[in-house]
C-alpha cells in the first residue's frame, strides 16, 4: 500500500519535482558502491523505483567478499596485537601504536562494512519514504541541497587525503619511523657474551635491559 501510494505521487509529480535527496547523492553513493562499500543496485538512476537490494546481487556478494577478507585481516592483526603487547612495546616510544595500529583500523574498516552493509538493506524504502517527505513539504520551499552536497562532499574528500598525506608523510620522513622499529634494527643495540644480559638503546633517550 505504501509503494502504491508512493508511485502515485512520485507520477503526478514527475514533471515538476525530480530532484531530491538521492537525485544529489547518487554519484556519491555509486561510487561507494564501486568500493563495495553500499551494495545497492540502481543508484545511478534518478528514479528511486530502480533502487534494488538483493543478497544474490554481484555488488553484494563482492562487499560480503571485502567484508571476509577484513575480518581475516583483523584476526591476523588481533593476534599480532596480543603476541607484541608487551613490556618492551609498553617502554619504547610508539611501541603501543605499532602493536595496536592494525588491531584497531581493520576492526574499524569491519564495523564500518558491517553498518553500510545494514543501510544498504533498508536504503530502497528509506529514501522512497523520504521522498514523500520532500514532495509534502515541497509548498514551504526546496533547500539548496545540491549546494550544500558539493561543498560537503568537497571538503570531506580534501580532508580526507590531507590526513592521508600527512600520515604517510610523517612515517616516511628521515627520524619518523617509530622507536620499536629502530630498535629491532639498530646497530647500537649492544648485547653482552656469554648469554647475559642485552641492553638496548633507543634514540639516546630511552633504555633497557631484557635478561
Amino acid at each position: 500500500m505504501k509503494f502504491r501510494l508512493f508511485y502515485f505521487v512520485c507520477s503526478s509529480n514527475c514533471g515538476r519535482n525530480l530532484e531530491g535527496m538521492h537525485y544529489y547523492m547518487r554519484y556519491m553513493l555509486k561510487f561507494a558502491s564501486i568500493f563495495g562499500v553500499f551494495p545497492v543496485q540502481g543508484l545511478h538512476n534518478r528514479s528511486l523505483n530502480k533502487l534494488n537490494f538483493s543478497w544474490c546481487s554481484l555488488v553484494t556478494i563482492y562487499s560480503l567478499c571485502l567484508l571476509a577478507g577484513f575480518l581475516t585481516i583483523e584476526i591476523f592483526a588481533l593476534d599480532y596485537t596480543i603476541r607484541n603487547l608487551n613490556e618492551d612495546s609498553l617502554t619504547a616510544k610508539g611501541g603501543i601504536k605499532k602493536a595496536t595500529s592494525g588491531s584497531i583500523f581493520y576492526g574499524n574498516a569491519c564495523i564500518g562494512m558491517i553498518l553500510f552493509i545494514r543501510l544498504a538493506r533498508q536504503w530502497p524504502q528509506l529514501v522512497r519514504d523520504w521522498k514523500m517527505v520532500e514532495l509534502a513539504m515541497s509548498r514551504f520551499g526546496t533547500p539548496r541541497l545540491g549546494w550544500r552536497f558539493s561543498v560537503m562532499s568537497t571538503v570531506l574528500f580534501t580532508l580526507a587525503f590531507l590526513e592521508h598525506g600527512l600520515h604517510n608523510w610523517l612515517n616516511t620522513r628521515p627520524g619518523g619511523r617509530d622507536d620499536i622499529t629502530a630498535m629491532s634494527n639498530s646497530p647500537s643495540a649492544t648485547a653482552t657474551s656469554g648469554g647475559g644480559p642485552v641492553n638496548y638503546s633507543i634514540d639516546n633517550s630511552v633504555s633497557f635491559c631484557v635478561v
